[in-house]
C-alpha cells in the first residue's frame, strides 16, 4: 500500500531507469497506490520526466491505482502493468498519461480490467510505438471483462484504444480523436475493441455522462471505431466523423456466431468512404440515427447479414 508518491526526473544513478519499479510477483498480494490527500488539494501521484518508464508494476494479485499523473517519460511507456501470471484484477481511476515516448498506458492481465475517469493522450513522442491505452486480458484462464468509463485516448502516435479480451467489453463515454497507426496494427482504428479470441461475450457501448466520440483519424485505412466480436454488439450515443474509410465498422459474422447488432442514437457523418459498415450473421436493429455527408463512392451505410427467414414477428426492423 502506497499513498501519494511524487517521483520526478530520476537521474538513473541508482541503476534503474524507471520512475518507480514495483515487483510483487513473489507472492499474491495486492498492489495499491492511492491518494488520501485528494486531487483537490493540488496533489496527485506523479511519475514524470524519468529516463525510461514512469511506473512499472509486476504482480500476481490485484493492482489498484488512483489519482496519478504519468507524463514526459523519456524512453518507454508511461504506465506498464503486468499481473498476467496471477488472477488479480486491475483497477485504474483518475489516471492521466501524456507525452510519454511510447505507450501511455499498457496493461497485461489475467483478471478483470476497469478504467474509470482519465485520459491517455499525445503519447509516442519519438518512440517506435505510441498507443494511448493498450489492454490485453486474454491470458485469463476463464473469460474476464474489460470496462472503460469516462476515458479519453487522443492524439497518440498509434491507436487511441486497443483492447483485446476473451470476455465482455463494456464501454461508457469514451473519446478518441486524431490518432495514428505508426505500428501498422492490423484492423487499426482510432479505437479498436476485439474479443474474438474467446467466448461469445459481446461488446456494449453507451454513455455514462457524455456521448462517445471518434473523430479526425486521417491515417490510411483508419476508421474512427472498429469492433470485432464473437458476440452481440450494442452501441448507443455514438458520434463518428472525419475519419478515413468509415466512421464505424462492426464485424461479428465469424463462422458459427449468431450475435446480432443493435444501434441506437448514432450520429455518423463526413467520413471519407462510408459512414457505417456492419457485417453480422445475426439480426440488425437500427433505432434513431443520422448518417450524412459521406465523401466516397461507396454506400453511405453498408449492412451485410444472413437472410432473414422464418422469423416471427420480425426478420428485420428499422425505426427512425
Amino acid at each position: 500500500l502506497m499513498d501519494y508518491l511524487d517521483i520526478y526526473q530520476q537521474d538513473n544513478s541508482g541503476g534503474t531507469p524507471y520512475g518507480a519499479f514495483i515487483d510483487a510477483t513473489h507472492g499474491t498480494g495486492t498492489v495499491t497506490l492511492q491518494n488520501t490527500l485528494g486531487a483537490s488539494s493540488g496533489n496527485r501521484n506523479r511519475f514524470s520526466n524519468n529516463p525510461l518508464y514512469g511506473l512499472c508494476i509486476l504482480a500476481k494479485g490485484k493492482v489498484s491505482l488512483t489519482d496519478a499523473n504519468i507524463s514526459n517519460n523519456a524512453d518507454g511507456n508511461g504506465l506498464f502493468i503486468d499481473n498476467s501470471t496471477g488472477t488479480g484484477d486491475v483497477a485504474l481511476s483518475k489516471v492521466y498519461a501524456e507525452y510519454n515516448r511510447e505507450d501511455g498506458i499498457q496493461i497485461l492481465s489475467a483478471g478483470n480490467v476497469v478504467l474509470s475517469t482519465g485520459y491517455s493522450e499525445n503519447n509516442g513522442n519519438g518512440g517506435t510505438t505510441g498507443f494511448g491505452v493498450r489492454i490485453d486480458n486474454t491470458p485469463a484462464l476463464t473469460a474476464k471483462t474489460v470496462t472503460i468509463t469516462n476515458f479519453g485516448g487522443s492524439y497518440n502516435k498509434d491507436l487511441g484504444f486497443w483492447v483485446l479480451s476473451d470476455g465482455a467489453i463494456i464501454l461508457k463515454s469514451i473519446a478518441a480523436y486524431g490518432n495514428g497507426n505508426a505500428s501498422a496494427t492490423p484492423n487499426a482504428a482510432g479505437a479498436l475493441f476485439d474479443n474474438t479470441s474467446g467466448t461469445t461475450a459481446g461488446v456494449t457501448m453507451t454513455r455514462a455522462v457524455n456521448d462517445n466520440h471518434f473523430g479526425y483519424h486521417s491515417a490510411r485505412s483508419m476508421p474512427g471505431l472498429r469492433i470485432l466480436s464473437n458476440g452481440a454488439v450494442s452501441l448507443s450515443y455514438v458520434a463518428a466523423y472525419n475519419n478515413d474509410v468509415a466512421g464505424v465498422i462492426i464485424k461479428n459474422d465469424y463462422p458459427g456466431k449468431t450475435g446480432g447488432v443493435t444501434l441506437t442514437s448514432l450520429n455518423v457523418y463526413s467520413n471519407d468512404d462510408q459512414n457505417l459498415i456492419v457485417h453480422t450473421n445475426g439480426a440488425v436493429k437500427l433505432t434513431t440515427g443520422s448518417f450524412s455527408n459521406v465523401s466516397g463512392a461507396s454506400p453511405n451505410v453498408e449492412i451485410q447479414s444472413l437472410p432473414a427467414r422464418g422469423n416471427h414477428p420480425n426478420g428485420c426492423r428499422h425505426t427512425s
